[in-house]
């Protein structure tokens, strides 16, 4: 076995799955290497084909350690592009990234010229997933030629990378947005929902500097929202992490004033148009604030004095969700310390009577910040228990939720 076969993850979300990645002849092409080399730790066999113009801008020598085999470089007597895009294919999607203006062109026009192209024919006619990751210059981009054969494909089902644009260039995008736009073509779209995600730690100030926050670290609600996105949801995250994405609506919060009004803003300015229908509220807002915060929060209070801070209640944002929006189906989590998945149990049936969430996650608090949890999940048809990385996690919880709300 090459050595780099060895990263590739048994128990990661593209485990089993076979993407072919195509490289032509755009200078963003040494990014590929991380691309190759992510999607192999997420458990994916990578096969990369090059065209022509690629190969004079990276070595095959260097894409055969990254993936453990020697790329593709044109169509042999094993007819490659029938073995691995054609009606029984053994490959799953392919991805052609980074993609050029003239690939793009002789795609929609079914033009077949070389390898990439091949390739990209013989996937769109056996109806696999196809992602195309633009890079150019922005002029290009903006070629009225180049945009109508864009529409072409995006009228096929052919799935588009949206590029970071950056000095008037279509740049790589961050391999999240690839990733996210890989497995979302690879996962049924059964999820045509509108949901709202509270995710993060909220900041309580005491001065200019100092704040009252805790270790949650966002990450469950990540991707939560991801796992959403890929099955077809609408989703808007609200959250205080430095999580970025191009693929759903992100805003950003602070305080627990911020993170209240922000998510009754949204759920009644989406009530005039397209309700949301569901909440789920993973985030660790702070239960407590303080009640008389340095009245000039431009300053720092010293610290050559004791001091003391009066700390009043929050709000309850659940409760405010429910009361005002009795219909949606709301989501909410509960952390505590030092209990049983058993006594957690008993305490999810006690909230969902008196709180009125429709499905509740309830952990110990020793699981923020890291990458695995325990759970259980309770809702009034019953409970399930579940252990193992926050991604399968999100996953299962959106699974649930599916069921609920389709």
């Amino acid at each position: 076995m090459h050595p780099s076969k060895k990263i590739i993850a048994k128990d990661g979300v593209l485990a089993g799955k076979t993407i072919v990645l195509a490289l032509t002849g755009s200078v963003a092409v040494y990014k590929s290497i991380d691309l190759i080399r992510e999607l192999m730790r997420l458990g994916a066999q990578v096969k990369v084909i090059m065209s022509k113009n690629a190969e004079h801008l990276i070595s095959k020598e260097l894409i055969h350690f990254a993936c453990g085999e020697m790329p593709l470089t044109f169509i042999s007597g094993a007819v490659e592009h029938v073995t691995l895009m054609g009606l029984n294919g053994e490959a799953d999607a392919l991805i052609i990234c980074p993609c050029t203006a003239s690939t793009i062109s002789k795609i929609a026009s079914g033009f077949d010229d070389g390898i990439v192209t091949t390739f990209a024919l013989t996937g769109l006619g056996a109806k696999k997933p196809l992602i195309i990751v633009p890079a150019m210059h922005e002029a290009m981009k903006e070629n009225p030629f180049v945009k109508e054969n864009t529409e072409k494909l995006l009228k096929e089902g052919v799935q588009f990378i949206s590029p970071k644009m950056e000095d008037n260039k279509a740049k790589f995008p961050d391999l999240t947005e690839i990733i996210l736009g890989l497995r979302k073509s690879l996962t049924p779209q059964k999820l045509k929902k509108k949901l709202l995600i509270i995710s993060g730690a909220s900041k309580e100030k005491i001065d200019s500097i100092r704040v009252i926050t805790n270790n949650a670290s966002g990450k469950t609600g990540e991707l939560i929202s991801e796992n959403a996105f890929i099955r077809g949801a609408e989703v808007t995250l609200i959250t205080s992490s430095e999580y970025k994405s191009n693929s759903f609506k992100i805003i950003k919060s602070n305080s627990f004033d911020e993170f209240f009004d922000l998510t009754l803003k949204e759920l009644n300015e989406a009530k005039k148009s397209i309700p949301f229908d569901a909440v789920i509220v993973p985030a660790a807002l702070n239960d407590f604030k303080v009640k008389n915060p340095d009245k000039n929060l431009n300053k720092k209070i010293s610290s050559e004095k004791e001091i003391s801070l009066n700390l009043i209640p929050n709000k309850k944002l659940i409760q405010e969700i429910k009361s005002k929006h009795p219909n949606i189906f709301l989501c909410s989590f509960k952390a505590e310390s030092g209990k049983s998945i058993k006594e957690l149990e008993l305490l999810g049936k006690k909230l969902l009577k008196e709180k009125k969430p429709d499905l509740i996650v309830l952990n110990d608090s020793s699981a923020f910040g890291s990458l695995e949890n325990e759970v259980v999940f309770v809702s009034k048809k019953n409970s399930i228990q579940f252990k193992g990385k926050k991604e399968l996690l999100a996953e299962k919880l959106i699974e649930l939720i599916e069921k609920e709300i389709i």
